[in-house]
Parts: C-alpha cells; sequence; structure tokens
C-alpha cells in the first residue's frame, strides 16, 4: 500500500483495509478509476476520474487492478488549471512582419539554445491557409491575428486540481492568456454551453472568457 502525502498534510491512496482510514484524521472517498471489461472480455483500467489514461487491455481483471494501483501514485493533483495551447493565426501576407517577443519566447530559446526568431520560425503551422504561432510568443501582435486555436490533441479530457482559494483558484494567467472561470456569463445557462465567446484583448494579453 503506497500513501502519497501532500505538502499540506494531506494523503491520497487507493482504499484498502490495510490501516484504518480514520487515522489518518476524516477521510473523504471518491472513485479514482472503473475497472470494466471491454467487448472482447478483456479488462481496462480507466483512470479518468483522477485525469489519468485507460490501461489495458489486460486478460484478466487482476492484473488491470495490479496496472490501476501501479499507475495512481504517479499521478499527482495538479496544483493550478492547466489550459491547452493556444495558437495565433495570421494571414500569409503579415507573416514576414511578425517576430517573437516574451519571457515565455526567451526562457524556451535559453533552455534549448536556439535564437528565438528562429524557433518561431521552426514552430510555425499552417492551417485553412493561415500561418499558426504560439499565441505566447506574438500576443503584441494580436491585432494581426484572424483567429486563436487551441491545440486538444494531446490536452487531457479531465483535470483534477486543487482549489486552496475560492474564487482565487479560478481565475488568472497561463502565459499570455487570461481566463476567468468562475465569472463566467455561459456558466450559469445550458443554452450557451456551447457558444464561443470572442477574445477580449488588454495590455497584449489575450483574455478568455468560457
Amino acid at each position: 500500500m503506497q500513501l502519497v502525502i501532500e505538502p499540506d498534510g494531506t494523503v491520497r491512496f487507493i482504499y484498502s483495509e490495510t490501516i484504518d482510514v480514520s487515522t489518518l484524521g476524516s477521510p473523504t472517498i471518491s472513485r479514482a478509476s472503473y475497472v470494466e471489461p471491454d467487448q472482447h472480455g478483456r479488462w481496462l483500467a480507466d483512470l479518468s476520474p483522477v485525469g489519468g489514461p485507460i490501461e489495458g487491455p489486460f486478460n484478466s481483471r487482476s492484473e488491470a487492478l495490479l496496472a490501476e494501483q501501479a499507475r495512481y501514485p504517479q499521478r499527482q493533483v495538479r496544483k493550478h488549471l492547466q489550459l491547452p495551447k493556444l495558437w495565433a493565426a495570421f494571414r500569409p501576407a503579415d507573416v514576414a512582419n511578425i517576430t517573437g517577443d516574451g519571457p515565455e519566447l526567451a526562457a524556451y530559446a535559453s533552455r534549448t539554445g536556439r535564437h528565438p526568431q528562429r524557433l518561431l520560425e521552426h514552430l510555425r503551422r499552417d492551417h485553412g491557409g493561415r500561418a499558426l504561432h504560439p499565441l505566447a510568443w506574438v500576443s503584441h501582435h494580436w491585432r494581426q491575428a484572424v483567429a486563436v486555436f487551441a491545440d486538444l490533441a494531446r490536452f487531457p479530457k479531465r483535470q483534477v486540481f486543487r482549489l486552496g482559494k475560492l474564487p482565487d483558484d479560478l481565475v488568472g494567467y497561463q502565459d499570455a492568456t487570461e481566463y476567468d472561470f468562475h465569472e463566467s456569463r455561459f456558466r450559469a445557462t445550458d443554452e450557451h454551453k456551447h457558444r464561443v465567446v470572442p477574445n477580449q484583448v488588454a495590455g497584449g494579453r489575450v483574455a478568455v472568457t468560457i
């Protein structure tokens, strides 16, 4: 049995009767995974309730349970909400005038030992006849951007992160993006669930309301 002890004293583990959990304090018990058979009779360990992957398939349920126990302690609860990587789209005619800037690009260039402008050119993407650059690197050119795209290809469908103080932990910045999940005008009504909110920009930062 493995216990994960957070800096604030919170203890996380997969439930077991090996110890009396009440001796650790007042427990909160919630589902961490689903171990279910697939259509072929093989077993899957789905850790999506804690932001984890789907492990398997395994030949037996016991194998899936072992995989679940081996994987779960490695999944740390996020300290902060993670947003998807955002890309600013520009018309081909404007690309020649786009330059990279900002602390995020400078830090990446320092880690890789490459020139910032070379990195900008190297990581450029093309989509729908538009040239895409990481938004955090080109946010000072926001007036020339024609769209902003979110890269969801490898982004987790669910996240588990700690909320220490409300509403402060639902509002903040990630790179050049400001987010606010507390005062969202579309949070409470079903009719607006799938509407896209125009980006608001202030001081070179893009404010995304969800």
